[in-house]
């Protein structure tokens, strides 16, 4: 490929990443912890295209979903109060809310304790962004971030190690734009843990490529950096427990 390509290219590409900021910026309003609102699916799309081009992760985002706008991200109407779960008549409201009902077909034989703490979803099934309708901005980037990722990590690394690595990822795209990290979640444990992974690992590069290209070479490797596998060529089940032990052993971080 002659330079001039190579030098147009670039050029393209470096118009594309300063479109996709700019959308971003006209369209978000407030801190991570504003409320979503209409314009929050074409607000992800632009920060996420970006994320995906420009931002320090491109080089391992490897799926390009489909625009949340599209068709791809639903919002459900919740009230606070019905979260109370104090007495029947508190149930009655609890079950009759569209929040609660979603997740409810999502995750189904859950007690309403464990409905009560989910702020939001996404379906692979159908490829949806679920949210109820007061959700923040960061649970919405934390949602997105859980779309394009391989889905391999979660398998391998279990639910609560994932949603940290989700958590970490979505910072991270956030400070590429200049942005602090979110707050106000409740991944605060699992983002300490993936933060020791990463220490774990040698840096971001098997981590990122375990989460976002699925790669079982990758997660071979990793376990064998914790100690967990004699090599690569060993095919074994590794519990979260024990995962979670030697991260935490290697951060000095006593278990809970």
């Amino acid at each position: 490929m002659g330079e001039s390509i190579k030098k147009d290219i670039s050029e393209v590409k470096q118009s594309l990443c300063e479109l996709s900021l700019a959308f971003f910026k006209a369209g978000y309003t407030g801190g991570t912890q504003s409320t979503i609102n209409r314009q929050t699916p074409e607000v992800l799309d632009a920060l996420m295209d970006y994320a995906a081009s420009c931002g320090s992760l491109s080089q391992y985002i490897t799926l390009r979903a489909t625009k949340l706008s599209e068709g791809h991200y639903r919002t459900y109407r919740h009230q606070r109060s019905d979260d109370f779960l104090e007495g029947i008549r508190s149930h009655a409201a609890f079950d009759a809310n569209e929040w609660h009902r979603a997740v409810k077909a999502y995750l189904p034989g859950s007690e309403r304790s464990e409905i009560a703490k989910i702020g939001g979803f996404y379906n692979r099934v159908d490829d949806t962004i679920n949210l109820p309708a007061d959700s923040t901005f960061g649970n919405a980037l934390h949602e997105a971030v859980h779309r394009i990722s391989g889905g391999m990590a979660r398998g391998r690394f279990g639910h609560y190690l994932n949603e940290g690595i989700t958590q970490l990822f979505a910072d991270i795209i956030l400070n590429d734009i200049g942005l602090p990290a979110a707050t106000g979640h409740n991944y605060g444990s699992n983002l300490a843990d993936a933060r020791l992974l990463v220490t774990g690992a040698g840096g971001i590069d098997l981590v990122a490529r375990a989460y976002f290209q699925g790669s079982n070479d990758a997660i071979q490797q990793i376990f064998v950096l914790l100690g967990l596998i004699p090599n690569v060529q060993t095919v074994r089940a590794v519990r979260e427990a024990d995962l979670l032990a030697a991260i935490r052993r290697q951060g000095h971080v006593p278990n809970p």
